[in-house]
C-alpha cells in the first residue's frame, strides 16, 4: 500500500499531510525472472552487447525493449528450509527492528511463507 506507507513516512518526517506524490509509476521494480527460458538466456547473455549499443539507441527504444522482455515474469520460489534458516539467523535483528519502529514484524519470522 504505497499511499499508506508514504503517509506514515510523511507523519514521521512532519511533512504536510496534504502533499501527495504520484505513486502510480513503479521504478526499479523487480517482478522476478523472465518466464521464458530462451528469452531469459538471450536477455541475460546480451548484457555486454546491450551496454555497448546503449549510447546509440534512443531511450524510448531501449525502454520498449525492456518492457517487452519483462512483461511476463515469474517470482522465484525461496526454498522453505532456507527461509526458515534466514528467519532464525536474523531473528534478533528483526525483533530489535520491530521494537524500534513499533510495528509487528512477526510475519518476517515465520519460516513457512
Amino acid at each position: 500500500d504505497p499511499a499508506a506507507l508514504v503517509a506514515d513516512l510523511y507523519r514521521f518526517l512532519e511533512v504536510d499531510p496534504a502533499f501527495g506524490p504520484d505513486t502510480a509509476a513503479r521504478h526499479n521494480a523487480s517482478g522476478g525472472l523472465i518466464r521464458n527460458p530462451f528469452t531469459r538466456a538471450l536477455w541475460t547473455r546480451s548484457a555486454l552487447l546491450r551496454a555497448a549499443l546503449r549510447p546509440y539507441l534512443p531511450e524510448p527504444l531501449r525502454h520498449a525493449a525492456f518492457r517487452a522482455v519483462t512483461t511476463d515474469l515469474t517470482a522465484p520460489a525461496l526454498d522453505p528450509a532456507l527461509r526458515a534458516e534466514l528467519s532464525e539467523l536474523f531473528r534478533t535483528d528483526t525483533e530489535r527492528l520491530q521494537e524500534l519502529i513499533g510495528r509487528d514484524l512477526s510475519h518476517w519470522l515465520a519460516g513457512d511463507r
